[in-house]
């Protein structure tokens, strides 16, 4: 079942989530797992861009360095 989208502005950095009217009208006890479970998921994909960042960040500080 689609449950929704994610959607991006790569222009402005921004994001937002546009959930279903079937989704919005499960139980409160569904909804919860199913957003935990997606919460979950973002946090490990927003953890690997983190160091996919700090990567990036050291190897432009090595290049000013050695010039």
């Amino acid at each position: 079942m689609k449950a929704g989208d994610l959607k991006a502005n790569y222009e402005f950095g921004e994001g937002s989530i546009r959930l279903t009217p079937e989704f919005n009208s499960e139980n409160a006890l569904l909804k919860m797992d199913v957003l935990a479970d997606w919460i979950y998921d973002l946090q490990e994909e927003y953890s690997k861009a983190r160091l996919e960042l700090h990567k990036e960040s050291d190897e432009a500080r090595k290049a000013v360095l050695n010039g």
